[in-house]
């Protein structure tokens, strides 16, 4: 591609790309899509979003086909890769300049070059970095600004690094630049005060966005670039400067909001930013954080404590503030003894929702002070049995409400201190069996507390014991079968009922548990839910996280249906399709309960459907997303090598190399023996093609084999992989 006459093409076809007219713009994607491979097409594409006289939309296009080529095509040994000589000139070009004036834009470019970065940055592009740091120290606002943001994706990208010489290397670059990022950020952090002081709304905008740049650099420099943070004086310093800016910063509330909401919502994420950092340097600097220990709480006692001080918070960071103290308290370094923490966590909740985040809290100051907090919990349980609680005081109710909370939550602790038996017959089946309005909180409370107990402390001839709960370590199928339709039929009718989506999640999962237990029992009952879940999916489509409930639920049912799943494709199949599909910004939150109800609908599937088929095509991309769900993505193709070679093949064996191809380039050990048995897979099930798809793999796999690592591929396995390979070529 002659890029003099090259541009101007190129520039049409960005240009037609973006028309609202679906002919044009095939057309023009099209074009695109054959020049990928063609040398030069990337030099243009960053010629031309460099130029600001081309339409930011078109510059915008410009650098996503640019960014999406790095995946594909940077690569050393990627098939129809990008040229050395043609890379070095995209570096040089890339780092030219940093005066990018649309923010979207220079984003984009500064996540592509830290893609690069992570591939070539220090070997092939030792100038990067000297570069970076010369542009910050200018004294133009706008190139520091772009500089910052580039050397914040830049670091971000080098501190995910694994390998021990790239951890060595990052470390190497922490000494180096530690300091003058630190002073930069004092500095643009003093200005911003300064601004702020003045009534400057502009220049505290502009300060905070270099301060809040910087500050994500020092971040990510003192939690992976330090072996010991306390080792080091300046990290120290850093630390300690952090816990006075998030007291300078809370009290700046009053000011800010009076003088703009940008500023607002500016402050509030410079406050969770700032906590966030020692959040992070608790969980990998564990020992280091001895002597923050007492700020951390002393800001915990400031003001999540505090009535006077709570209103200059948010829930946000009232969260991350507990949770300085959650960490401190359960961490066993801090302790002279060793004992077992036991609780009941749902999930990573407790991280950013208050109301877990204080139940954690709770729960973990129970088991630290266990003797005070037991007479005291068990006092005011007492308090609140001497006297009726009358319906109609709200607030009496509601204190209640509380106590019981806290007697569920702290069940485990408090069986020996507490009567349930008693307590059950005497006053929570008279609370159950209290029909007034007002009153269910409360029942809703006893049913919840009810199940808190029942596995702790319950008379064994008590008949609830019989009732056992359906995730019981004994569960008999048997036992339950004769509530199953009743007990499913309700739980439909309640989910159809509610409007919360919480709730309906709630409902979800006890019906996702009921079907896994039940299996092909369910079978008769599940009709109707399954002509509801149509419904329930396009309802759902701005809350992602009922959609995974969903999903899970999809999936039990597949489990439990079997090969007469096939009744819900018309359904199924599209759900799958959405989930999976990574062009789509929902997919972030779908794609791992989608790609667990793609295997399971393929393993269930007596025979494959065109349009099952055609899935597949969401698959590379998926593998592109990295080794959270490598294994699943490689199970998925695996099975459908089992259930239809002859068409599966025929119509992805292409793609399939390419990608597997591709994977080998990043995977360690564990990786690489998915791989290989995929293809080992493929030569027992299509002895005739399998060679010749991957013959062009076999010497890479080969020279990995002989390699200076063999010892350690041998451990895991891959060996036997390699050697059934070639036996397979030699046999054939």
């Amino acid at each position: 591609m002659e890029l003099s006459s090259a541009g101007p093409g190129v520039l049409d076809a960005l240009r037609r790309a973006c028309s609202q007219d679906a002919s044009v713009l095939h057309s023009a994607e099209e074009q695109l899509k054959t020049w990928e491979t063609q040398p030069g097409f990337y030099t243009v594409l960053v010629m031309l979003f460099s130029d600001h006289n081309i339409e930011p939309n078109v510059r915008w296009l410009a650098v996503l086909y640019f960014k999406n080529g790095i995946e594909r095509y940077w690569r050393r040994n990627a098939i129809n890769g990008i040229s050395e000589d043609e890379k070095g000139a995209i570096r040089l070009k890339l780092v030219s300049q940093f005066t990018e004036p649309v923010m979207q834009i220079a984003t984009q470019q500064a996540v592509l070059i830290a893609k690069i970065a992570r591939l070539d940055c220090p070997r092939q592009w030792p100038e990067l970095l000297p570069t970076l740091l010369q542009a910050v120290r200018c004294e133009e606002t706008l190139t520091q600004q772009r500089a910052l943001l580039v050397l914040h994706h830049v670091i971000k990208a080098l501190a995910s690094k694994r390998l021990a010489s790239d951890r060595i290397a990052f470390e190497e670059l922490t000494s180096n630049v530690l300091t003058f990022i630190l002073g930069l950020w004092d500095k643009h952090t003093n200005q911003c005060f300064v601004a702020l002081h003045s009534h400057e709304i502009s220049s505290t905008v502009i300060y905070m966005d270099q301060a809040s740049l910087a500050l994500k650099v020092l971040r990510k420099l003192t939690v992976f670039g330090l072996k010991q943070l306390k080792d080091c004086d300046v990290a120290v310093q850093f630390v300690t400067l952090v816990f006075q800016r998030i007291e300078q910063f809370i009290k700046t509330k009053d000011v800010m909001v009076a003088l703009s909401r940008e500023l607002q919502v500016k402050r509030e994420k410079m406050l969770i930013l700032l906590t966030k950092v020692l959040l992070e340097i608790q969980e990998h600097h564990t020992e280091s954080f001895l002597e923050f220990i007492r700020p951390s709480l002393q800001l915990c006692l400031t003001y999540n404590f505090s009535q006077v001080n709570k209103e200059l918070l948010f829930e946000r960071l009232a969260v991350n503030i507990f949770n300085l103290m959650r960490f401190i308290l359960r961490c066993e370094l801090y302790r002279g003894s060793r004992s077992v923490s036991v609780s009941e966590e749902g999930g990573d909740s407790w991280k950013f929702s208050l109301r877990p985040c204080i139940e954690n809290l709770y729960l973990t100051i129970v088991k630290e002070f266990r003797e005070i907090c037991t007479v005291i919990i068990v006092e005011l349980l007492k308090q609140q049995q001497l006297v009726e609680t009358d319906p109609n005081n709200l607030s009496d109710l509601l204190k209640k409400d509380a106590v019981y909370n806290a007697v569920g939550q702290a069940s485990f602790d408090l069986f020996d201190d507490i009567d349930f038996d008693r307590w059950f017959q005497s006053r929570l089946i008279p609370e159950l069996n209290n029909k007034h309005t007002n009153y269910r909180v409360l029942r809703r409370r006893v049913i919840w507390l009810i199940g808190c107990w029942v596995g702790v402390k319950f008379s064994p001839i008590d008949s609830l014991t019989r009732l056992s709960p359906v995730d019981d370590f004994e569960f008999k199928t048997e036992h339950f079968l004769p509530y199953l339709e009743r007990s499913f039929g309700l739980l439909f009718q309640l989910l159809k009922d509610v409007q919360e989506c919480e709730t309906k999640m709630q409902v979800l999962h006890v019906m996702s548990f009921i079907i896994e237990r039940m299996q092909t029992e369910i079978r008769p009952y599940a009709g109707a839910l399954i002509q509801y879940l149509p419904m329930l999916w396009e309802e759902s489509a701005d809350h992602n996280m009922l959609r995974c409930a969903i999903l899970c639920t999809l999936t039990s049912l597949v489990q439990g249906l079997g090969p007469v799943c096939t009744t819900m494709f018309d359904f199924l199949l599209p759900v799958i399709k959405l989930s999976t599909d990574v062009s789509n910004d929902p997919h972030v939150y779908l794609y791992e309960d989608g790609l667990d109800l793609w295997y399971n609908t393929i393993i269930c599937t007596p025979t494959l459907t065109p349009q099952l088929l055609e899935l597949y095509t969401n698959m590379s991309p998926l593998l592109e997303l990295g080794s959270e769900t490598l294994k699943t993505c490689l199970e998925i193709t695996e099975a459908y090598v089992l259930l239809a070679p002859a068409e599966f093949i025929q119509k992805y064996s292409e793609v399939l190399v390419k990608d597997l191809a591709s994977l080998r380039t990043d995977l360690k050990t564990e990786g690489l023996v998915l791989v290989y048995s995929v293809i080992e897979l493929i030569f027992c099930v299509v002895p005739k093609e399998g060679p010749t798809m991957f013959m062009s793999m076999l010497p890479s796999i080969v020279k990995t084999f002989v390699d200076s690592q063999v010892s350690v591929i041998k451990k895991q396995y891959s060996y036997q992989n390699v050697i059934n390979i070639y036996i397979y070529i030699y046999l054939i």
